[in-house]
């Protein structure tokens, strides 16, 4: 269940992130300092996403200590 928590937990970090992005994207568009400097955090909270779920994924499949 811990896992769900911090997949939730990134889930939505990562949905702030992105609404601050579409905002500087649509005021300064993709060239400007601040929407580069935004878009890296948001990379790696996907991946950290990507992860939990392919994590929760292994554990419904393999089932370990089962």
């Amino acid at each position: 269940m811990g896992l769900w928590g911090i997949g939730a937990a990134l889930l939505a970090l990562s949905l702030v992130v992105m609404h601050r992005q579409v905002a500087l994207f649509e005021t300064e568009g993709p060239a400007s300092r601040s929407y580069r400097r935004i878009s890296s955090p948001e990379r790696l909270l996907g991946g950290g996403v990507g992860v939990v779920v392919v994590a929760i994924l292994y554990f419904m499949v393999m089932k370990p200590g089962a």
